[in-house]
């Protein structure tokens, strides 16, 4: 009989299924569920972190890298941090956008026919 790599895996596979029983795979999906919570939880905090950012600086942050522009001269028009164009008044309105749209529910979607 020849031992095809599949095969081989499938043996294996079995035998420590045979061996360790079952709890390998609630013991997988703790694992699974805890990662899913930790990820939740530093996505929150960050959010949090954002925030806090932008009361201090008056929603005057680069959205792209989150630098603090309230504290630059009117005449720099670029962050110094990346280099994006800013625009002081489009800035704060974007950042505004975005803590309106956590608060509110989204919109239902109205059928398409």
């Amino acid at each position: 009989m020849v031992m095809t790599i599949p095969n081989l895996l499938l043996r294996v596979t079995t035998a420590v299924e045979a061996r360790l029983g079952h709890w390998v795979w609630a013991a997988h999906s703790a694992l699974i569920g805890l990662g899913i919570l930790i990820s939740w939880l530093l996505y929150r905090a960050d959010r949090a972190k954002l925030k806090g950012l932008l009361d201090e600086n008056q929603h005057n942050i680069c959205p792209r890298c989150r630098y603090p522009l309230s504290s630059l001269p009117l005449t720099i028009d670029r962050c110094p941090e990346c280099g994006t164009a800013h625009n002081p008044a489009q800035i704060a309105a974007l950042w505004q956008t975005w803590e309106k749209s956590e608060h509110e529910p989204p919109t239902p979607r109205q059928p398409r026919f």
